[in-house]
């Protein structure tokens, strides 16, 4: 399938942000997930079977506060912007929480932090880059998105893992300052598209 005509000077400019933005939420993402197993048999000194068991329910609980989150992102009244920014920045408080983490209690605030975060954010993506490109080029921007969540899950696992291996939980602070950075980045570029449009 070749792209449409024009498809190389569809402004990519309009786009690439976008695709920058999944690709390094969800790397940020990713290093926490891969990393997570090793913090609990680490900090809380668990032995395998019950590392798995807590990694296991902690995923349950991060994918309910995700499906809650994508309920209220669905609501109107709010920016695309803001919502994913908000999404991100609540994501990476539950992150530098289980930093802290020096409780099972702080470890599923965590979670559920983490979750409600990622599902305000998981729809941003997709709205902004629908807003951003023309009719004619959807389908291959939706590819492009696409491939860079795809990116950021496979970059996130290695990074979480070598920043783990190397300094330990420091690794969940990195992926919290990456969101930060990123949730800054699309509140900047939607002041300035409000200010240029």
């Amino acid at each position: 399938m070749t792209p449409p005509e024009g498809w190389a000077s569809a402004r990519f400019d309009r786009i690439g942000h976008i695709l920058a933005i999944n690709t390094l939420a969800f790397t940020a993402l990713s290093m926490v997930q891969v990393t997570v197993p090793f913090y609990l048999q680490d900090h809380f000194r668990l032995s395998t079977d019950t590392t798995i068991s807590a990694a296991t329910a902690l995923s349950l609980l991060l994918t309910l506060a995700t499906l809650a989150g994508i309920r209220v992102a669905a609501r109107d009244g709010i920016s695309i912007a803001v919502t994913a920014a908000l999404g991100l920045l609540l994501a990476g408080i539950g992150i530098a929480g289980m930093f802290l983490a020096g409780s099972t209690a702080v470890l599923l605030l965590g979670h559920l932090s983490i979750g409600f975060g990622l599902g305000l954010f998981t729809p941003s993506p997709p709205a902004m880059l629908s807003l951003a490109s023309s009719a004619g080029v959807q389908s291959h921007a939706a590819g492009l998105l696409s491939a860079a969540a795809t990116s950021g899950y496979v970059l996130g696992p290695l990074a979480g893992g070598y920043l783990y291996a190397r300094y330990g939980a420091c690794a969940f602070l990195v992926a919290a300052a990456l969101l930060a950075v990123v949730a800054l980045g699309i509140l900047l570029r939607a002041s300035h598209n409000q200010q240029s449009g």
